[in-house]
């Protein structure tokens, strides 16, 4: 131990004096503050709030590569000084191995570097305070421990070992890929961070916003960041050990016996082989390895193929979960639950713990309302839960479990009119495993199926994902508490499982309602909510630790979430709103509407509850992005580009979760399109709707709620102008569009385009019925043909050509004016033209004829590329004549050439 701190206190000696170490410290600790100076200096210049996550952020984001360079210098740089200056053959007359020298040497270097880490975050973390924040200490130090440091550790190690041999590993064995080991250094981050420092100071602003990046306040999960961190860095790892290993052989204690090679004078190689007989004595190893020495190597060997076994191992054991997912998504089975087997009372007791461990006992009662006795069951239950015990209170039950499915076959069956109690065991740690594939290729958000067939199908190596990258995201972590329904009890599935469309899972549709008692113990720290407006808040003397509530609920829509959110004081108590302590005084500035949510929600769609929902409490909470769990805190980047028109809500239930992203802004939240939100969703639950019309029918609930509170398109039925490669989204048919900008560019200016036509009221009132159908017992779902026929007989216009052409045809009209002619007869004038349809579909437009003392209009019919003629007479003189001025007519306009006005410049002409 002496000697170790020997050659500790030797290596901080010579830093001291040497020029160079003076140098990289001070070039590594001056750029490793530079990003949170250069955040604190801009704390008061940007367009939202930027909290310690903010600070952490952009100081450990490029930490990782400045450490790996300055582990990697000052390793090199103390291995040719002591080379240079004779100390490996003073080393010779000292009693320590090779290996048990270069080990002192390799602490000695970390005793340097380490501390020097540590002084950016600590520098970070008093910048966040100073500029008003509270610093979450875990935000700091977790990053720092477990990949800066590493990080530090593995690139010394593998400089220290490259270094001493002087000399120089590729991977991909058994149809596996494994990405490149300088991954774990993080270079692409470090290069952005650059990239946006340099544009603050240089001519071209355009990355000014994104410094400092906004990132999640939500806290820190050690054991996401470590997985993640463990599989980035294990082949970094596996090199530095080897080469550490190896190089206890190659620290010249005498110079190797090498046996010399005869060169003659004609040989014709003669000037080139003395070099080499100088490589073959450099790299010689030593002939006479101490047996200490060899144990070193050995158990560095170990270790690298430790590491390597390692991820060979993840890569195995994800690639497994993959394959099992695949089978069951591609199988479609089980069979779906019966839609006349529905739940009735269903009550969940148990409690989860901090590490994410379920323990629960379900209890709940099945009836069937149909004419046929009902023994098949199927359920979705969280694929890491573990069915303990499963039983019902009449005959046998029998279980098979594939993935997240669950099939039951009950025997004897449920009798018509009877019922069925069943009770579950659950135990567990709910966790959804990420695997690594990217959105451009299909990834597991868009379809897994596909993703997946594309990886397992791969003929070449490039083609493959390197799947032991994957890492698990658990329910309960440092970020966030999200126990969805299958975590919590097995879900009746009603839909069948069979893949659609782009090979996807198609959601659930059938939402029957059930009597849900909820009562779990939860960790005292947390703020727990869950969609029946229940909360568990630890400032609220005894609720702390537990979550009891009871509502009548769709068991599919059961959620309990939460985290590190502690409730905002003054709100309504039909209201409870929970923000980030980081965020309090932004959820002050932006959360009051909701002092006016239920007079908000009658406006919108009258009849509907308020705020407070069917169990009288609505709950807020502000919500981290689904990539708060990614290691590296640049990719979890909030401020993302997104249309204003969003509201950022996520409803569930009585639970309202609102994007971290949108409460962060300082300019203020649009309360209508929360609103709007709310009533979408709980007109969708209030009936059964076809799984491939369902995204419409939101859509419409939330566009016709934002036309009753005023804030729906701001052209009215009018499309454009758009930019032309914004064009070919807006042709599609309602009922097949899956990209957002045809539900933000075209799809508001088509329901006001319907509401004009068919009037508000009736519209409304069609909805209305549509939905009350789904109180009588049938199991049909709601449907776009059902809904087309109730608005045509309601309606106070003709609205089949609307839906024939623009609903289900995907047609765009974009008619003009043509040939506008102003002629005088005889006391009054003439003024006539024509409307030509330049696109397809059915326009039916005013054209109105403006003039001294009021207008005078008409109506004109044009089918696809048709041309019809208006003529106008009026005793006073003319002004204009304008094609659908109140914009009421669904149509495109084009940025330039679209000639939708002409102006009376007397008898000589007409200017457009």
């Amino acid at each position: 131990m002496r000697l170790t701190a020997a050659f500790i206190a030797h290596e901080m000696r010579v830093a001291r004096r040497s020029l160079r170490c003076r140098v990289f410290a001070a070039a590594y600790v001056a750029l490793g503050c530079l990003p949170a100076a250069l955040a604190y200096s801009r704390r008061e210049h940007l367009e939202y709030a930027a909290g310690a996550g903010a600070y952490a952020a952009e100081t450990l984001g490029p930490l990782t590569l400045l450490t790996a360079v300055l582990a990697g210098l000052l390793s090199l740089d103390g291995i040719s000084r002591e080379r240079g200056g004779g100390a490996w053959t003073t080393a010779t007359l000292a009693a320590v191995g090779n290996g048990g020298y270069l080990l002192r040497r390799w602490l000695a270097l970390l005793a340097l570097i380490l501390p020097l880490t540590a002084v950016p975050p600590l520098v970070a973390a008093g910048l966040a305070v100073a500029g008003g924040n509270a610093a979450e200490p875990a935000v700091f130090l977790g990053p720092w421990l477990l990949h800066v440091v590493p990080v530090a550790v593995a690139v010394s190690a593998l400089a220290l070992g490259l270094g001493t041999i002087g000399g120089n590993a590729a991977l991909d064995r058994c149809g596996m890929r494994f990405g490149s080991a300088l991954d774990w250094l993080d270079l692409r981050e470090a290069s952005r961070s650059a990239v946006r420092i340099k544009a603050l100071f240089g001519k071209q602003t355009g990355w000014g916003w994104d410094f400092p990046l906004p990132v999640s306040e939500s806290g820190f999960d050690a054991r996401t960041a470590a997985e993640q961190s463990l599989a980035d860095g294990l082949l970094l790892a596996a090199l530095g050990a080897a080469a550490l290993g190896v190089a206890a052989l190659y620290l010249r204690r005498t110079r190797p016996d090498v046996r010399p090679q005869r060169i003659g004078p004609d040989h014709p190689l003669r000037n080139f082989l003395p070099a080499v007989a100088r490589l073959r004595q450099q790299y010689a190893p030593d002939p006479a390895p101490a047996p200490a020495d060899l144990a070193i190597l050995a158990l560095a060997l170990l270790t690298a193929a430790g590491a390597v076994a390692l991820e060979v191992s993840r890569n195995v054991r994800y690639e497994r979960l993959g394959e099992r997912r695949w089978q069951v998504e591609t199988s479609g089975a089980p069979a779906p639950t019966p839609a006349d087997v529905t739940p009735e009372r269903w009550r969940i007791a148990g409690s989860f713990d901090a590490a994410g461990r379920v323990a629960l006992q379900v209890t709940g009662t099945l009836h069937n309302t149909g004419s046929a006795p009902r023994g098949h069951l199927a359920f979705t239950l969280d694929p890491e839960i573990e069915l303990a015990g499963a039983a019902a209170d009449r005959g046998r039950l029998r279980v098979e479990r594939a993935w997240d499915r669950l099939g039951v076959e009950i025997e004897p069956p449920i009798p018509p009119g009877g019922s069925c109690e069943l009770r579950f065991r659950l135990t567990g740690r709910p966790a959804l495993p990420r695997l690594p594939f990217s959105l451009s290729q299909g990834g597991e958000r868009i379809s897994f199926a596909h993703a997946y067939e594309r990886h397992r199908q791969a003929r070449f190596g490039a083609d493959r994902e390197d799947m032991s990258r994957s890492f698990t995201v658990p329910a309960v972590s440092g970020h966030r508490v999200e126990l969805t329904a299958p975590a919590l009890t097995p879900v009746p599935r009603y839909n069948p499982w069979t893949l659609y469309g782009q090979q996807l899972v198609p959601d659930e549709s059938f939402f029957p309602p059930a009597q849900i008692e909820l009562s779990l113990a939860v960790p005292r720290d947390l703020f727990v909510a869950d969609s029946c407006g229940g909360v568990s808040d630890p400032a609220v003397a005894g609720k702390a630790g537990r979550l009891d509530s009871r509502c009548t609920l769709a068991l599919a829509e059961l959620e309990v979430a939460g985290g590190r959110q502690r409730r905002l004081a003054g709100t309504a108590e039909s209201t409870a709103v929970a923000v980030f302590p980081a965020h309090r005084a932004m959820g002050e500035l932006h959360l009051g509407f909701l002092a006016n949510g239920t007079r908000m929600i009658d406006e919108a769609w009258p009849g509907l509850s308020g705020l407070g929902g069917a169990a009288g409490r609505m709950v807020l909470l502000e919500w981290p992005g689904a990539e708060v769990h990614d290691r590296n805190p640049l990719r979890q980047v909030l401020l993302r580009y997104f249309d204003s028109a969003e509201a950022g809500v996520t409803v569930i239930g009585d639970l309202v979760f609102l994007d971290e992203s949108r409460l962060i802004l300082n300019r203020a939240l649009a309360p209508e399109r929360m609103v709007a939100e709310i009533v979408a969703a709980r007109l969708s639950r209030r009936r059964r709707l076809n799984p491939e019309e369902s995204l419409f029918f939101r859509q419409l609930f939330r566009a016709l709620a934002l036309e009753r509170l005023g804030v729906g398109s701001r052209s009215g039925a009018v499309v454009g102008p758009l930019p032309p490669q914004e064009l070919p989204t807006i042709y599609k048919a309602a009922l097949e569009a899956r990209y957002s900008a045809y539900w933000s560019d075209r799809f508001p200016a088509l329901v006001a385009a319907l509401e004009r036509r068919a009037g508000a009221e009736p519209l409304r009132a069609s909805i209305e019925e549509l939905l009350a159908h789904g109180d009588r017992e049938t199991d049909q779902p709601a449907t776009f043909a059902e809904f087309a026929a109730i608005l045509t007989r309601r309606a106070d216009g003709p609205v089949e050509p609307l839906l024939r052409d623009f609903f289900l045809a995907g047609k765009m009209p974009e008619p003009v004016l043509e040939g506008v002619a102003f002629q005088s007869a005889g006391s009054g004038w003439q003024v006539s033209g024509r409307v030509h349809n330049l696109g397809d579909g059915e326009a039916l437009c005013r054209v109105v004829l403006t003039t001294d003392l009021g207008p005078v209009e008409t109506t004109v019919r044009t089918g696809t590329h048709e041309s019809a003629p208006f003529s106008l007479a009026t005793p006073h003189r003319p002004q204009g004549v304008f094609l659908d001025p109140d914009q009421e007519c669904h149509r495109l306009v084009r940025p330039a050439g679209t000639v939708d006005r002409v102006f009376f410049q007397g008898l000589q002409g007409a200017r457009g």
